[in-house]
């Protein structure tokens, strides 16, 4: 109904183990793949990275229109990981990026810093897996201590949490200071590592190997094609509009 009446071409799913089943996912795919509706899935939440290390299962979700896999890999350090508690096997996730860029997905991975035992070192650590690795998107955030949850307790253990109001949430950015570093060190190495991060994909394209491997597996169908050129003027727009505005700021003054 959604394709035949309303023209709807993609499907954004908000589960983060919407993969869990195997076998549901192999139904799922298959009668996509059979109707040949011509629509496209993504998965914005992430899906967990050792139930997403299947080829097979890939190769199917590609073939029914799924072209995103987002991996919440958290950090790019041993310590931060065993921390929070995350099975991640920091060496076969690199291998399953480059895996899924080569059946033609666009990939990208969550990473948090700023943890209350962090430390500098640390955080860099993460920064440079994410920037050595192939992913096509990074996205750094940083790391909010909710009520309700065991980070929360730590904080408030630690004495972190300070006296005044919070005055929003946003994950880009952080307001409580930890036992290493200060709210504003841990946004400046956010804003550095997010800023750069485009500079640096460019560079890593440019590269033949990287872009016959990486780039253009991806271009399978005109819908791929589009979809590129759309992500191309969302980063350039976000990028260059701050630069024009303080340029026509400049002249105006």
């Amino acid at each position: 109904m959604l394709v035949s009446e309303y023209g709807i071409r993609e499907v954004i799913i908000l589960d983060d183990q919407f993969i869990l089943n195997k076998e549901r996912i192999s139904e799922f795919c298959d009668y996509f793949i059979q109707r040949q509706l011509n629509i496209a899935f993504s998965n914005i939440a992430g899906v967990s990275a050792w139930l997403a290390d299947h080829e097979d299962m890939l190769i199917k979700m590609r073939r029914a229109g799924f072209y995103k896999i987002t991996l919440p890999i958290e950090s790019g350090n041993a310590q931060t990981l065993q921390f929070i508690r995350k099975p991640i096997d920091l060496q076969q996730i690199s291998k399953l990026i480059t895996m899924a860029n080569k059946l033609g997905y666009w990939t990208g991975g969550f990473f948090i810093i700023g943890f209350p035992y962090e430390t500098r070192e640390q955080i860099w650590e993460t920064i440079h897996f994410a920037y050595n690795s192939k992913l096509d998107f990074a996205h750094f955030f940083v790391a909010q201590p909710y009520i309700g949850t065991e980070l929360y307790e730590i904080y408030k253990k630690e004495n972190l949490l300070g006296d005044g109001i919070i005055p929003s949430t946003f994950i880009f950015h952080g307001w409580h200071d930890t036992t290493k570093m200060t709210a504003a060190e841990i946004n400046a190495i956010q804003s550095e590592a997010s800023k750069g991060w485009l500079a640096h994909k460019f560079f890593f394209y440019v590269k033949l190997h990287n872009f016959k491997d990486s780039l253009i597996p991806k271009f399978k169908t005109i819908d791929d094609f589009r979809y590129s050129m759309g992500i191309l003027g969302m980063l350039l727009f976000r990028n260059i509009r701050p630069v024009l505005k303080n340029i026509f700021g400049r002249a105006k003054s």
